[in-house]
């Protein structure tokens, strides 16, 4: 059934954007531009782990837990950052995060 979770996310998930930007009185364009970067590295890392699962011979993420885990937690970092500094480095938690190591290292 996790097909079939995914297949009634993904419908609903534009109904719920919307009424999510109307009630926030946010235009649709503004949340994905801000968005698109997390979006994308979600699909890529899902896309990539269920292929080395597919490789590795693993029916499901359940047997494989930590790994996956683990995987998938390295795999949106990698991909975040390079979308980040695609899209100029924008503020948002990236930079947030940034500012918090650095005042960790003083």
């Amino acid at each position: 059934m996790p097909w079939a979770d995914l297949g009634a996310a993904l419908l609903t998930l534009p109904l719920s954007i919307t009424v999510a930007c109307r009630v926030l009185a946010v235009p649709i364009h503004d949340l994905l531009r801000r968005l698109w970067r997390t979006f994308l590295a979600s699909l890529v890392m899902f896309l990539l782990v269920r292929r080395l699962l597919a490789y590795l011979g693993a029916a499901s993420p359940d047997s494989s837990g930590i790994l996956v885990l683990l995987l998938g937690i390295a795999l949106y970092a990698l991909l975040l950052a390079p979308f980040w500094l695609a899209s100029g480095r924008g503020q948002g938690a990236e930079n947030r995060l940034l500012k918090l190591l650095r005042q960790g290292k003083q």
